[in-house]
């Protein structure tokens, strides 16, 4: 079942036309980050939200410029990018 769950979550990943990350500041959300890496290189599909406390912060901030991955600082922002 868990290979199962973690396929179908890739495959939502691929398929899907954009994908919101948020990084709770309260977790350390590995899983966040490695679907972050994966996904870097489609900088049209991210849209991230990495408030401050968020203990990769900075790492999170220096993909995203890279790649050139639009950020909001908060969730509420998420209606103006559409």
């Amino acid at each position: 079942q868990f290979r199962e769950q973690v396929e179908w979550e890739l495959y939502g990943l691929e398929m899907a036309h954009r994908i919101l990350m948020y990084f709770d500041p309260a977790t350390k959300s590995p899983i966040s980050l490695l679907e972050l890496g994966l996904h870097a290189r489609s900088p049209q599909k991210l849209i991230v939200c990495c408030p401050d406390g968020f203990w990769k912060k900075g790492n999170v901030d220096i993909v995203c410029e890279r790649y050139e991955i639009p950020q909001i600082t908060k969730l509420t922002e998420i209606r103006d990018l559409f």
